[in-house]
């Protein structure tokens, strides 16, 4: 059984060059795969390994103080869902392509998995859920009554924040995205856009999921990497990957329903 883990943390980082090498070195000595990517602005972990070594690495990789307390969501696995060890030099923590944004003040945002479900459980109509993945994420599996913003990439969230209803701005937008990242850029900017009640669940869905179960869940979730999709117990389906959409195509289907769908429109 190996342990799987991601997760982030926002803080201002110099010499990328040797945090790099030491994150390298870290993973080769703890038999870890997966990616980590630097930036000036923090760091973004997703990582496999046998479940006393990924223990190991956090131990270790807490005793810099810099990154202490980050949250790590894990699921377990039969098989290494990553097979290399990656890390890079990244631009941004989470591409967004919008320069300046504080994601400091997203702080006060995060909403705990199960409020959010309270919330969904009383129907509450002065709530709007709005998805921040990709089209092919979307179409996996999203909560009940989720916005899908129908985008390519994270990039183009922010043009699709401003096609949203003015009325949106005064009602509670609670924002999601796989593990949180997203959401960390999604929630400040959309502040700055004048959304006066933004939340965010704090952990994204692979956190409700664990926390919640498959309450109001519909489908399974996308993931990046060999898994591509976990169900509601966050349990890997067997899915693949489409060449020509990206869609997750449940193991059941010999043809891609997406783009048997596509070619019957055209």
């Amino acid at each position: 059984m190996y342990s799987n883990i991601s997760g982030y943390k926002f803080i201002a980082l110099d010499e990328l060059e040797t945090l790099r090498e030491n994150f390298r070195s870290l993973m080769l000595k703890h038999q870890l795969n997966g990616t980590i990517y630097v930036c000036h602005e923090g760091v973004n972990i997703a990582l496999t390994g046998n479940i006393d070594d990924m223990k190991n690495f956090q131990s270790e990789l807490a005793e810099d103080e810099r990154f202490q307390n980050i949250f790590f969501k894990e699921s377990f696995s039969k098989e290494r869902p990553f097979q290399k060890v990656v890390v890079k030099i990244k631009p941004e923590v989470i591409a967004m392509g919008i320069e300046n944004i504080d994601v400091s003040q997203g702080e006060g945002t995060h909403l705990e998995p199960e409020e959010f479900k309270q919330w969904l459980d009383q129907n509450d109509q002065d709530v709007v859920v709005l998805d921040t993945r990709n089209h092919y994420e979307f179409n996996a599996g999203t909560f009940a009554n989720a916005i899908n913003p129908n985008i390519e990439t994270f990039k183009e969230f922010p043009e699709f924040v401003d096609s949203l209803p003015e009325e949106y701005k005064e009602k509670k937008v609670v924002i999601f995205c796989t593990g949180g990242v997203r959401c960390e850029k999604a929630a400040p900017m959309m502040k700055q856009k004048g959304f006066k009640n933004i939340y965010q669940i704090h952990g994204g869905i692979l956190n409700y999921l664990e926390k919640c179960g498959g309450a109001h869940w519909h489908g399974d979730c996308f993931v990046f990497d060999d898994r591509i999709a976990v169900n509601a117990d966050l349990k890997e389906t067997g899915a693949r990957v489409c060449d020509k959409c990206h869609n997750a195509v449940a193991a059941e289907y010999d043809a891609c329903p997406y783009c048997v769908k596509q070619a019957i429109a055209n």
